[in-house]
């Protein structure tokens, strides 16, 4: 009985390793944004960033990927960091960045988010968890809107210049 529940054991976890999806091509990106000084740590606050070119007729040229291979294009990588100095973002406590719809920001899809900033050991970069959205409508007019959400855990100290940079990936 025991050597029936091994054998069944290692069947089921045999079963589950799989390997890792690749992209068909990914699309990295990045958009600045300035934290000003002072903002309170009460509210949640938004950063726009309107008309952010839309890449993917480049990618899919220079890849030679058709649009009818791709089934969904998510977002890869992505992290927050300072432009010019290091900057300790402890202040920052919940983060979500959004794809908007240029003509109708109703239409908006996350792609990239952290719910508990708990980056202890290297404060000066915020390493942002992907969302499963597929964000493929977006990416059919020339630009598209970001919406960078920011909760704060105390007050901003100085004013920032940041950087979010991040990867949009194509899969089949």
């Amino acid at each position: 009985m025991n050597k029936i529940l091994l054998y069944l054991l290692i069947a089921v976890c045999l079963s589950s390793c799989r390997s890792e999806i690749e992209p068909l091509f990914s699309m990295p990106l990045e958009v600045d944004f300035t934290i000003p000084a002072g903002l309170s740590g009460v509210l949640t606050h938004t950063f726009i960033i309107q008309d952010v070119a839309n890449p993917l007729d480049t990618y899919l040229k220079s890849t030679n990927v058709d649009t009818s291979e791709i089934r969904t294009i998510q977002g890869g990588k992505g992290e927050i960091t300072s432009v010019f100095s290091e900057t300790n973002y402890e202040f920052v406590n919940r983060v979500s960045v959004w794809m908007v719809d240029p003509d109708d920001p109703r239409i908006r899809k996350e792609i990239h988010y952290l719910d508990f900033n708990q980056n202890n050991n290297n404060n000066a970069r915020l390493r942002l968890l992907t969302s499963i959205s597929n964000v493929e409508d977006l990416l059919k007019k020339k630009t598209f809107d970001m919406e960078i959400k920011l909760e704060f855990r105390s007050f901003s100290p100085q004013e920032i210049k940041n950087r979010f940079i991040f990867d949009l990936e194509a899969f089949q």
